[in-house]
């Protein structure tokens, strides 16, 4: 699952991230022919565009959290309206800088980058309209598969204009979806540090770079940058969810299963949540509440057939020293998993001894594909 938000909601994140969420790109404006920005469209939430948030959710870290390549914005006229300004204003940036959009809005990549880098020529000098040319050549390149020209241009557009927090964003989102996380952790906290004015990018930004620092391992860098969000917007569920699986890592098992709790208030139909807040209450040794949340987590699936949480509660039902409650949850976990060779061994333990058997070492599991 993709955790980062993409669109200004990576990003990712969720999976871990995000679903990475990209930022908007703004159009450059005539006096007689101005020019509107559409929204963003989404993708996949692996990819960046202009004037979006990264990974909704999005983009891991369920518990991957963290959110792909929204087209970029449309303007008013056809590609052959736009055609006609560049041959009518052969030296005009807006001109090749809008037939570019155009392009970019029926898919025609190349040309649009060739529109691009007609634009950066009309303009050598104005820092501002290089670095909105290059960071919509960047998504161009996104969405051509071409991530070494994405990223490269992502870097000229910060380059050509350090301030632009939307070059970074996308920079960032870029390395992201190459796995570079710690190059990604620094081009957001680039974001974060030109405060811009978009709230909902900067909370994006620190989402995302939470996402990238659980994905390198780092839940200690990982937390605070959670807490930002959760500081900023305590409905955002995702995050709530995402911060418990930090502290889960960092084990803080009181603050995970607190976290948790307030995810769940705000959605309990989160994937993998109440499993998770079982696996924490059993680290406490609350076995009592870790059956419950167990329970609780195969109800809220459409057809109560996890056989990772019938093998949670089979193991917790033992822990309890309830054997018989403990052997029709991991058969059910063998019927739904003929392979599980654990569940097997434990079964084969417990048809074979004279008496109740206690279970002392087993490792209790996570949903599947989450950190």
């Amino acid at each position: 699952m993709n955790l980062f938000r993409i669109v200004a909601p990576a990003l990712l994140l969720s999976s871990l991230v995000a679903p990475l969420q990209p930022a908007a790109m703004a159009a450059p404006v005539e006096e007689d022919e101005p020019v509107q920005a559409a929204p963003a469209l989404e993708d996949d939430r692996d990819a960046e565009t202009p004037d979006s948030r990264p990974a909704s959710e999005d983009g891991d870290a369920d518990g991957d959290t963290v959110r792909s390549d929204p087209a970029p914005a449309t303007v008013p006229g056809s590609v052959d309206y736009w055609l006609q300004e560049t041959r009518d204003n052969p030296k005009s940036y807006a001109a090749h800088y809008n037939l570019g959009l155009a392009y970019a809005g029926r898919e025609r990549w190349e040309d649009a980058i060739d529109a691009y880098r007609q634009a950066v020529e009309k303009s050598p000098e104005d820092k501002s309209e290089l670095a909105w040319a290059y960071l919509a050549m960047g998504i161009a390149y996104g969405n051509m598969k071409r991530p070494q020209d994405e990223i490269a241009s992502f870097r000229q557009a910060t380059e050509a204009d350090p301030e632009y927090d939307k070059a970074w964003f996308n920079l960032g989102n870029a390395y992201i979806k190459q796995k570079n996380y710690s190059a990604a952790v620094r081009a957001y906290q680039e974001v974060v540090k030109r405060n811009p004015d978009d709230p909902r990018m900067v909370e994006d930004a620190w989402y995302n770079m939470a996402v990238a620092n659980q994905l390198l391992g780092r839940p200690a860098e990982a937390i605070p940058a959670y807490r930002k969000v959760v500081d900023a917007q305590p409905e955002d569920a995702q995050a709530w969810y995402q911060l418990g699986i930090a502290q889960g890592n960092a084990k803080q098992y009181a603050n995970e299963i607190e976290s948790y709790r307030r995810a769940i208030k705000l959605n309990e139909y989160l994937p993998g949540v109440f499993q998770r807040l079982g696996t924490a209450y059993a680290q406490t040794g609350k076995w009592d509440q870790a059956l419950w949340a167990y329970k609780q987590a195969l109800y809220r699936t459409r057809d109560q057939n996890d056989p990772d949480v019938w093998f949670n509660i089979g193991a917790t039902y033992l822990k309890l020293g309830k054997t018989k409650e403990g052997l029709y949850a991991l058969r059910q976990t063998r019927r739904l998993d003929p392979a599980d060779a654990e569940a097997g061994k434990i079964l084969n333990t417990l048809q074979n001894a004279n008496s109740g058997v206690v279970i002392r070492s087993v490792i209790l599991r996570s949903p599947r594909g989450s950190r």
